[in-house]
This record gives C-alpha cells, structure tokens and sequence, in this order.
C-alpha cells in the first residue's frame, strides 16, 4: 500500500464559525469517537499521521488536525446572514427558490 503525503488531497469537516474557539477541537474529539476506525484506515496511508488505533489516541488525533488545519480559506454562501433552518422555512414558504 502506497502513503501519501496528502498535498493534493484533503478531507474537509467544518464546524459552525459561531461555535466558539474550541469547536475545532471539540469536532476533532467527536469525529475520533464516532469515526474512530474509518480515520484508522485512512491514516494507515498518510505519512506522519496520529498514531493509530484513533479512539484509543483521541488526543494525539486531536493535536494532529489541529496542526494540520487549513487557517486561510473562504467559502462562499449565497445566503451568509441565514442558518439552515431559516433557509428551509423561507423555502417551505415559497420566499426561496427551491431549484
């Protein structure tokens, strides 16, 4: 099996901007727990990845994305001021188009 170094890949898990300074971390915790073997397989092939099994090294998982997180990158959203649940009900009420 071939490792990668993942510069031309990358997996994208983004917690809300207004969950504070630990949503990062938080996010990183949960995704060990739930996703624990899932992270298992994929870091077998990522060089100088956390040690594996993940669940068992949720701190050492949590640090190793911390560092590896991207700090400058837009996103683009048509409606930026609005959540999701505000969307759904203007589409709910026809004030959205639903495409």
């Amino acid at each position: 099996m071939q490792k990668w170094r993942g510069q031309d890949k990358f997996l994208s898990a983004l917690p809300r901007p207004s969950a504070g300074p630990y949503a990062l971390e938080k996010l990183a915790h949960d995704l060990s727990k739930h996703l624990g073997p899932t992270f298992d397989e994929i870091f077998e092939t990522v060089i100088d990845g956390p040690p594996i099994p993940v669940r068992e090294n949720t701190r050492a998982f949590t640090d190793w994305i911390i560092a590896h997180n991207l700090k400058t990158w837009g996103l683009y959203s048509a409606y930026s001021s609005l959540s999701l649940q505000h969307i759904r009900a203007l589409q709910d009420i026809r004030v959205l188009p639903t495409t």
